[in-house]
């Protein structure tokens, strides 16, 4: 016997009507092992921010409905705050951002106890 893995891959985007479908129709049987999920912005303070409500939704299902959430998230995002919150932090396993994150903000999220990978290093 052997084990069969299924890798769906959904784009969500910021189309209110597409995003409401999908939230209706998936919420009750969705799950998954592992979710990326992008952010337009977040804080230590506030959490995952987004600047419309259109995408909230959608990604606090995700949270809510998968194993383990990867937030992807380059350096311009950091330190921001929108209207609109998404989730804390601690809500999500862990953040991967690229290189040009400043050493001192890559420091501060894991002394907060954040779980943060910069492209090109070891995880």
């Amino acid at each position: 016997s052997h084990s069969e893995t299924s890798i769906y891959i959904f784009i969500l985007c910021s189309d209110t009507h597409l995003s409401l479908a999908v939230l209706t129709n998936w919420k009750a049987i969705f799950s998954a092992d592992k979710a990326f999920m992008s952010c337009d912005s977040l804080s230590l303070e506030s959490g995952i921010t987004n600047a419309t409500m259109f995408e909230v939704g959608v990604k606090k299902m995700l949270i809510q409905r998968a194993r383990q959430v990867i937030l992807l998230a380059d350096h311009s995002k950091f330190d921001q705050i929108k209207s609109h919150s998404v989730a804390t932090l601690l809500s999500i396993s862990c953040i991967i951002t690229d290189a040009l994150l400043a050493e001192e903000t890559f420091q501060r999220y894991r002394q907060a106890g954040i779980n943060i990978i910069r492209a090109g290093e070891n995880a």
